[in-house]
Formats: C-alpha cells, sequence, structure tokens
C-alpha cells in the first residue's frame, strides 16, 4: 500500500461516529437505515460517514433487492498495523515540502534572473527575500562594510536598506565597522536557499513562464469544506460551510476586525474578548470529483455542515448558532 493509502485509512478512522459505524459492521452488514438506528445518528450523517469509509477502502458495498448494504473490508482490517507507521514521517515531508514551495513561490516572484526587482512589503514575504540574499554571506567570515555592500548589491541595487534590515532582524551582528551573520537568527535553512537559486536559474520568470503560471493557479483545486471559529474564553464555536475555505477565513477575520460580523453575538464576544482568544480552524473539506458542478458541492457542503452540527452542537451556551439556521450555508 502506499502513503498515501495508509493516510487516508488513518484519516477515515480519526472520528467517533466512523469508529461506531465501523464496530457495527464488524458485527453485521447493514444498511444506511439499520445503521442510523442502531447508533441513533441521521440517515444522512451516516450516509457522509459511510462515503468517507468507501473512499479509503474500509467499507463496500453491494445491492440487495431494494437496500444497498455496507460490509466491513477485511483485508484492509487483517493488516498488520505495522504497515501504517511509516505515515507520520511521509505527513513531516509533505509539510516540509510544502513550506519549501511556499517560499519558492514568492523567490520566484520577486527576483528575476537573480536580481530582487522590489522588496515586498508583506512582512512575511519580505523576511523570505531578505533570507535568501542572508544564505549568500558566509557564516563564518567577518566582513568590512564594503565587502558586504558589494555582496547584497549583486542582488539589490539598495544595500543600505537590505543591511539596515538584517540588523533590524538581528541576523547581522556589526562592530566597529565589522559585519558578521548570527547563523542562529536565520529564517529558514541554507539549503533552501541553494535549491531557491538552482530554481532561479532554471527558470527566468520569461513571459511564457508568467502565461504558464497564470493557467496553473486558473486550474487549482479551491479547497471547500467547513471553517470553525472557537472562541477560547468560554469554549463557543461557529461553523461556516464555504465553497472556498481560505476566502472564509479572510473574510470572517476582516468582517469581526471591522465590527460588521452578520452573527451579531460573535461579533459582541469578538469586541468583549479580542481577537486573540479566537481561533480559526479548517474542520473538514470536500474531498475532490469528477463532479465539479456548484450543485453537488452545494449538496455535499450540506451534509458535511449538518453532520458537524449534529457532532458540536454549538447552540446556546455552546455556540453561536441557533437550531432554525442549522443549515445556512454562508
Amino acid at each position: 500500500m502506499t502513503h498515501e493509502q495508509n493516510l487516508a485509512i488513518l484519516k477515515a478512522l480519526a472520528d467517533d461516529s466512523r469508529l461506531s459505524i465501523v464496530n457495527a459492521l464488524l458485527d453485521q452488514d447493514q444498511c444506511v437505515e439499520d445503521l442510523a438506528q442502531r447508533l441513533n445518528l441521521a440517515a444522512s450523517t451516516v450516509s457522509f460517514h459511510l462515503k468517507k469509509l468507501e473512499n479509503a477502502e474500509l467499507v463496500t458495498r453491494t445491492k440487495r433487492q431494494y437496500y444497498v448494504i455496507y460490509s466491513i473490508n477485511h483485508e484492509i482490517f487483517d493488516l498488520p498495523l505495522s504497515t501504517l507507521l511509516n505515515v507520520a514521517e511521509t505527513e513531516q515531508q509533505i509539510q516540509s515540502r510544502r513550506i519549501e514551495q511556499s517560499q519558492q513561490k514568492v523567490i520566484d516572484t520577486f527576483f528575476t534572473d537573480g536580481r530582487l526587482q522590489k522588496l515586498p512589503t508583506q512582512q512575511k514575504k519580505r523576511r523570505i527575500v531578505l533570507a535568501y540574499i542572508l544564505g549568500k554571506i558566509d557564516d563564518n567570515h567577518r566582513y568590512s562594510e564594503q565587502e558586504l555592500t558589494e555582496i547584497i548589491h549583486q542582488y539589490y541595487d539598495d544595500h543600505c536598506s537590505i543591511r539596515r534590515e538584517m540588523i533590524d532582524f538581528g541576523w547581522l551582528q556589526r562592530e566597529h565597522g565589522v559585519y558578521w551573520k548570527d547563523s542562529d537568527s536565520a529564517y529558514f535553512p541554507r539549503k533552501n536557499n541553494l535549491q531557491i537559486e538552482e530554481t532561479i536559474r532554471e527558470n527566468k520568470m520569461s513571459t511564457d513562464n508568467k502565461k504558464q503560471l497564470k493557467e496553473q493557479y486558473k486550474e487549482m483545486k479551491i479547497p471547500k469544506g467547513i471553517l470553525k471559529i472557537e472562541n477560547t474564553a468560554n469554549g463557543k464555536v461557529f461553523l461556516v460551510a464555504t465553497n472556498n475555505l481560505l476566502a472564509a477565513i479572510n473574510r470572517q477575520r476582516a468582517t469581526l476586525k471591522l465590527n460588521s460580523n452578520r452573527n451579531v453575538e460573535l461579533q459582541n464576544d469578538w469586541n468583549t474578548f479580542g481577537a486573540e482568544q479566537f481561533t480559526f480552524e479548517i474542520l473538514d473539506q470536500l474531498e475532490e470529483s469528477d463532479d465539479d458542478s456548484p450543485a453537488r458541492a452545494a449538496k455535499e457542503l450540506a451534509l458535511l455542515l449538518e453532520m458537524w452540527l449534529d457532532k458540536l452542537q454549538p447552540y446556546e451556551e455552546r455556540g453561536y448558532h441557533t437550531p432554525e439556521k442549522r443549515n445556512l450555508i454562508l
């Protein structure tokens, strides 16, 4: 089995309701209605969880007369647990690759033919750009001001600004006109700088490259799913079902900061407790499908939202929802 399959199995089992369904099916094959009655869950919730289990190949289904019967896939459950133990390492590798890709995207955007076109205004991107240039400075060498200027000038004309910000960040130390790098303060490992430098040489950001990047961006799948906003001061939560999770996070955060959020109770608590008491978390995402129609997405989002509302019960003292608006998709 592949790492992706192992990971899908672990994710599918990381839910109390799905574990209950698996235990029931280990007892005997059952249809959705029987499982719903046995587990005291809504039939739509059971259907949603069964789809997750089926996608992970943990259950199979067969048609028997008028019913669809679900069964345990014993080939998976008979496997030793040791086959799944290397997934954690794979997750770490995936996260590391995402970070590197994010950093590389910033470098590709602001560098052309190895030279910085302008300093980013956003602080996070600015640090990545500065850290890339910092990687050209030897860890174990002390530089005169002229030597340091010559190095920086290879990448950006305004060497004074670059040098000043590196000192402000604590990356460079200075004493009596001598400069040296504080390697413990580097923003990301030097090996990433070398990888990015090689990419810059191979991809000169020509007009064709830019067109290709735009086409790739258009083809990107926008993540759909459930966003949870939690007030850590009192434990109350607010759920948002959305066709664009990233935009929803920005939109909810912005409206709360501007005192214009549609949920009055949530807005009042934000004003009372302060922004630092609220967390934003992606609870669940719709899986990719060949059917990318808005109708299909709306239907599955509604089921996903209903499932999480049933699970968390975010009403009254537990949340910012009311039962009559439980199926609202924002």
